[in-house]
């Protein structure tokens, strides 16, 4: 997988926008879109220092060098929602939504 199929991948299992990542970096929506797009090709280390940062992950993992991205892993994958309704499954995703963005707040993402 190419550097910009990792990115829009990575965002997305995170649950962030392409408005989240682009507020972190200091950039324009438009800009994370065309990384992803593969229409900005030649990145700067530092932006993909940055982008790791803020993807959780290690420059290593995007670039494909790495087969683990060191993140932490999801609580989903260990969640059994068999017995949950889907009012409970959407009140557990408000959640996890409040709590990233506690920490956004936080750490002045």
């Amino acid at each position: 997988m190419d550097i910009s199929k990792m990115i829009k991948s990575r965002r997305l299992e995170l649950g962030l926008t392409l408005k989240d990542v682009a507020s972190a970096l200091g950039t324009a929506e438009s800009t994370i879109s065309r990384y992803e797009s593969s229409n900005i090709q030649n990145m700067g280390i530092d932006k993909i220092e940055a982008l790791a940062k803020v993807l959780q992950c290690t420059p290593g993992y995007l670039m494909g060098w790495e087969n683990n991205s060191t993140a932490p892993q999801t609580i989903a994958a260990h969640l059994d929602t068999s017995d949950l309704t889907q009012d409970e499954i959407d009140d557990v995703a408000d959640y996890i939504a409040f709590i990233k963005n506690k920490r956004k707040s936080k750490n002045g993402l």
